[in-house]
């Protein structure tokens, strides 16, 4: 029996930094293959050195702080926009009254950019500050005067000299208005409000410009001015019981008859609606409006409740969506109105089959 012996194993030549080159016949895949000793005498000086330490960025908002708070002192509201994206870099811009800075950088971070303009935000306020253009810049409030926006920040702490809020409050339930609603601005740490009347259709009384630190002061100053007009106008005096709105003469139907009847046919849907209401014993309705939906700015929900009364509480004539407050608030009025000229029917068919039962016993 032949037994063949395996074939001896081949035994690749050792190859080394120095001889690879001069074996031209050596298999390619073995070219780039190094001993040991050769591999750290080819990395020696590598292994010795160390990589630099290189600054990347400084991170730091303290330019950011100070400039907000330079922003809110003048009632200013800086607006940051940022450009770019993570591979490319960030860039940015500020906006804050009629200035604008924009650094397009590349910054590694929107923080990094926002920082940045910032920091020529601050030295942009330093330069109008030395012009004197910041004290310059006035901002109208409702007495006519020009005061600077720091004085306006600080008014409120005086305090009212009247209860404006109330006297408006009780002027409106006396000649059956609907209760005041004020619209709240907030700018930065700064608070304005707006109010209507219906004595004055159209007009806003207090406005946005018109800044005080806190909300309450914000609303006093709303209401001041709206009573102020009213006494001007001779709604009711500097003092004493307020005085019924005065009839109008070219609609007679518009005023209180002599019965004590109130005649809902003349004025806004509002004014019919609280007309009414006093009618049937009930309190002015309150006009709540749902909190405002980012993606449909303009666009208002409200509905009316009488809070005092259980079984009309409400919500009563919710409408949805409508565009502008006093255009919804007509809406919502028109289905409350329907609603109480219902409760009107209603108590009227009762007292007068209960005249006919008692006639029949």
């Amino acid at each position: 029996m032949d037994v063949r012996a395996p074939p001896a194993a081949v035994q690749a030549p050792a190859t080394t930094f120095e001889n690879t080159p001069s074996q031209p016949n050596l298999p390619t895949a073995l070219h780039n293959v190094y001993s040991i000793d050769a591999f750290e005498k080819l990395h020696a000086n590598q292994q010795q050195s160390s990589l630099p330490t290189a600054k990347v960025s400084i991170r730091s908002s303290a330019n950011t702080v100070t400039f907000t708070q330079r922003c809110q002192s003048l009632a200013l509201q800086p607006v940051y926009d940022y450009t770019g994206d993570t591979l490319s870099g960030w860039g940015a811009k500020v906006t804050f009254g009629e200035e604008v800075i924009e650094d397009l950088g590349p910054y590694q971070s929107k923080k990094d950019a926002k920082e940045k303009v910032s920091e020529a935000g601050v030295q942009r306020l330093q330069e109008l500050d030395a012009k004197g253009a910041l004290a310059r810049k006035r901002i109208k409030v409702g007495t006519g005067t020009q005061v600077e926006p720091e004085q306006t920040l600080s008014k409120s702490t005086e305090g009212p000299v009247e209860n404006w809020i109330g006297i408006l409050q009780e002027f409106a339930i006396s000649v059956g208005d609907p209760s005041p609603t004020y619209t709240e601005y907030q700018i930065g740490n700064s608070f304005s409000c707006e109010t209507e009347i219906p004595e004055r259709p159209g007009h806003v009384f207090g406005g946005k410009s018109q800044i005080f630190a806190n909300k309450k002061g914000a609303r006093f100053n709303a209401a001041r001015e709206a009573v102020e007009w009213l006494r001007a106008e001779g709604f009711f005096p500097e003092s004493g019981p307020v005085r019924k709105k005065k009839a109008n003469g070219n609609n007679p139907g518009s005023s209180t008859s002599g019965e004590g009847k109130i005649d809902t046919t003349g004025g806004s849907y509002a004014q019919k609606v609280a007309a009414l209401a006093l009618t049937l014993g009930l309190l002015t309705p309150e006009w709540r409006f749902a909190p405002p939906d980012p993606r449909a700015p303009g666009f208002c929900t409200v509905a009316a409740y009488f809070p005092h009364s259980p079984n009309h509480a409400g919500p009563i004539g919710e409408v949805r969506h409508v565009f502008g407050k006093k255009a919804a608030k007509e809406e919502c009025a028109k289905k409350v109105l329907t609603y109480l000229k219902d409760l009107e029917r209603e108590r009227t068919e009762f007292a007068h089959s209960m005249l006919d039962s008692l006639k029949k016993s």
